[in-house]
């Protein structure tokens, strides 16, 4: 997927996106949508570039992870989430154990690099 939008979505497995392949999503812009697991609900193996996310609201994470994720050069901000902050990696995941991304709190076990989350 490149320089889409995404745009008052509302879903439970992913407000957005349900991802159970091995997709590029480059150059696109995820708003103002609401999920529960996630706005981008990712059980394959997904590589973000250059995409952002802003004032999204969702119950577990804007991305919930249970696959494998490279992030690159992406923004999140101004997200509600209430819990697990900006990409939760559920126990099954191939990243790592149960961890949580935050502005605050960046673990190694997904790949981020020139990426903002605030």
């Amino acid at each position: 997927m490149r320089d889409c939008t995404f745009e008052g979505n509302r879903g439970w497995g992913g407000g957005a996106v349900h991802n159970t392949g091995s997709p590029v999503i480059s150059g696109c812009t995820f708003v103002g949508n609401e999920g529960v697991f996630g706005i981008l609900y990712n059980g394959g193996t997904v590589r973000l570039e250059n995409c952002t996310f802003a004032v999204n609201s969702s119950d577990f994470g804007v991305m919930y992870n249970e696959g494998g994720a490279t992030v690159v050069n992406c923004t999140f901000f101004d997200n509600i989430t209430m819990l697990n902050g900006g990409i939760h990696n559920a126990e099954e995941g191939r990243n790592s154990r149960r961890e949580r991304l935050s502005a605050s709190s960046l673990p190694v076990p997904i790949p981020m690099m020139n990426t903002l989350m605030r």
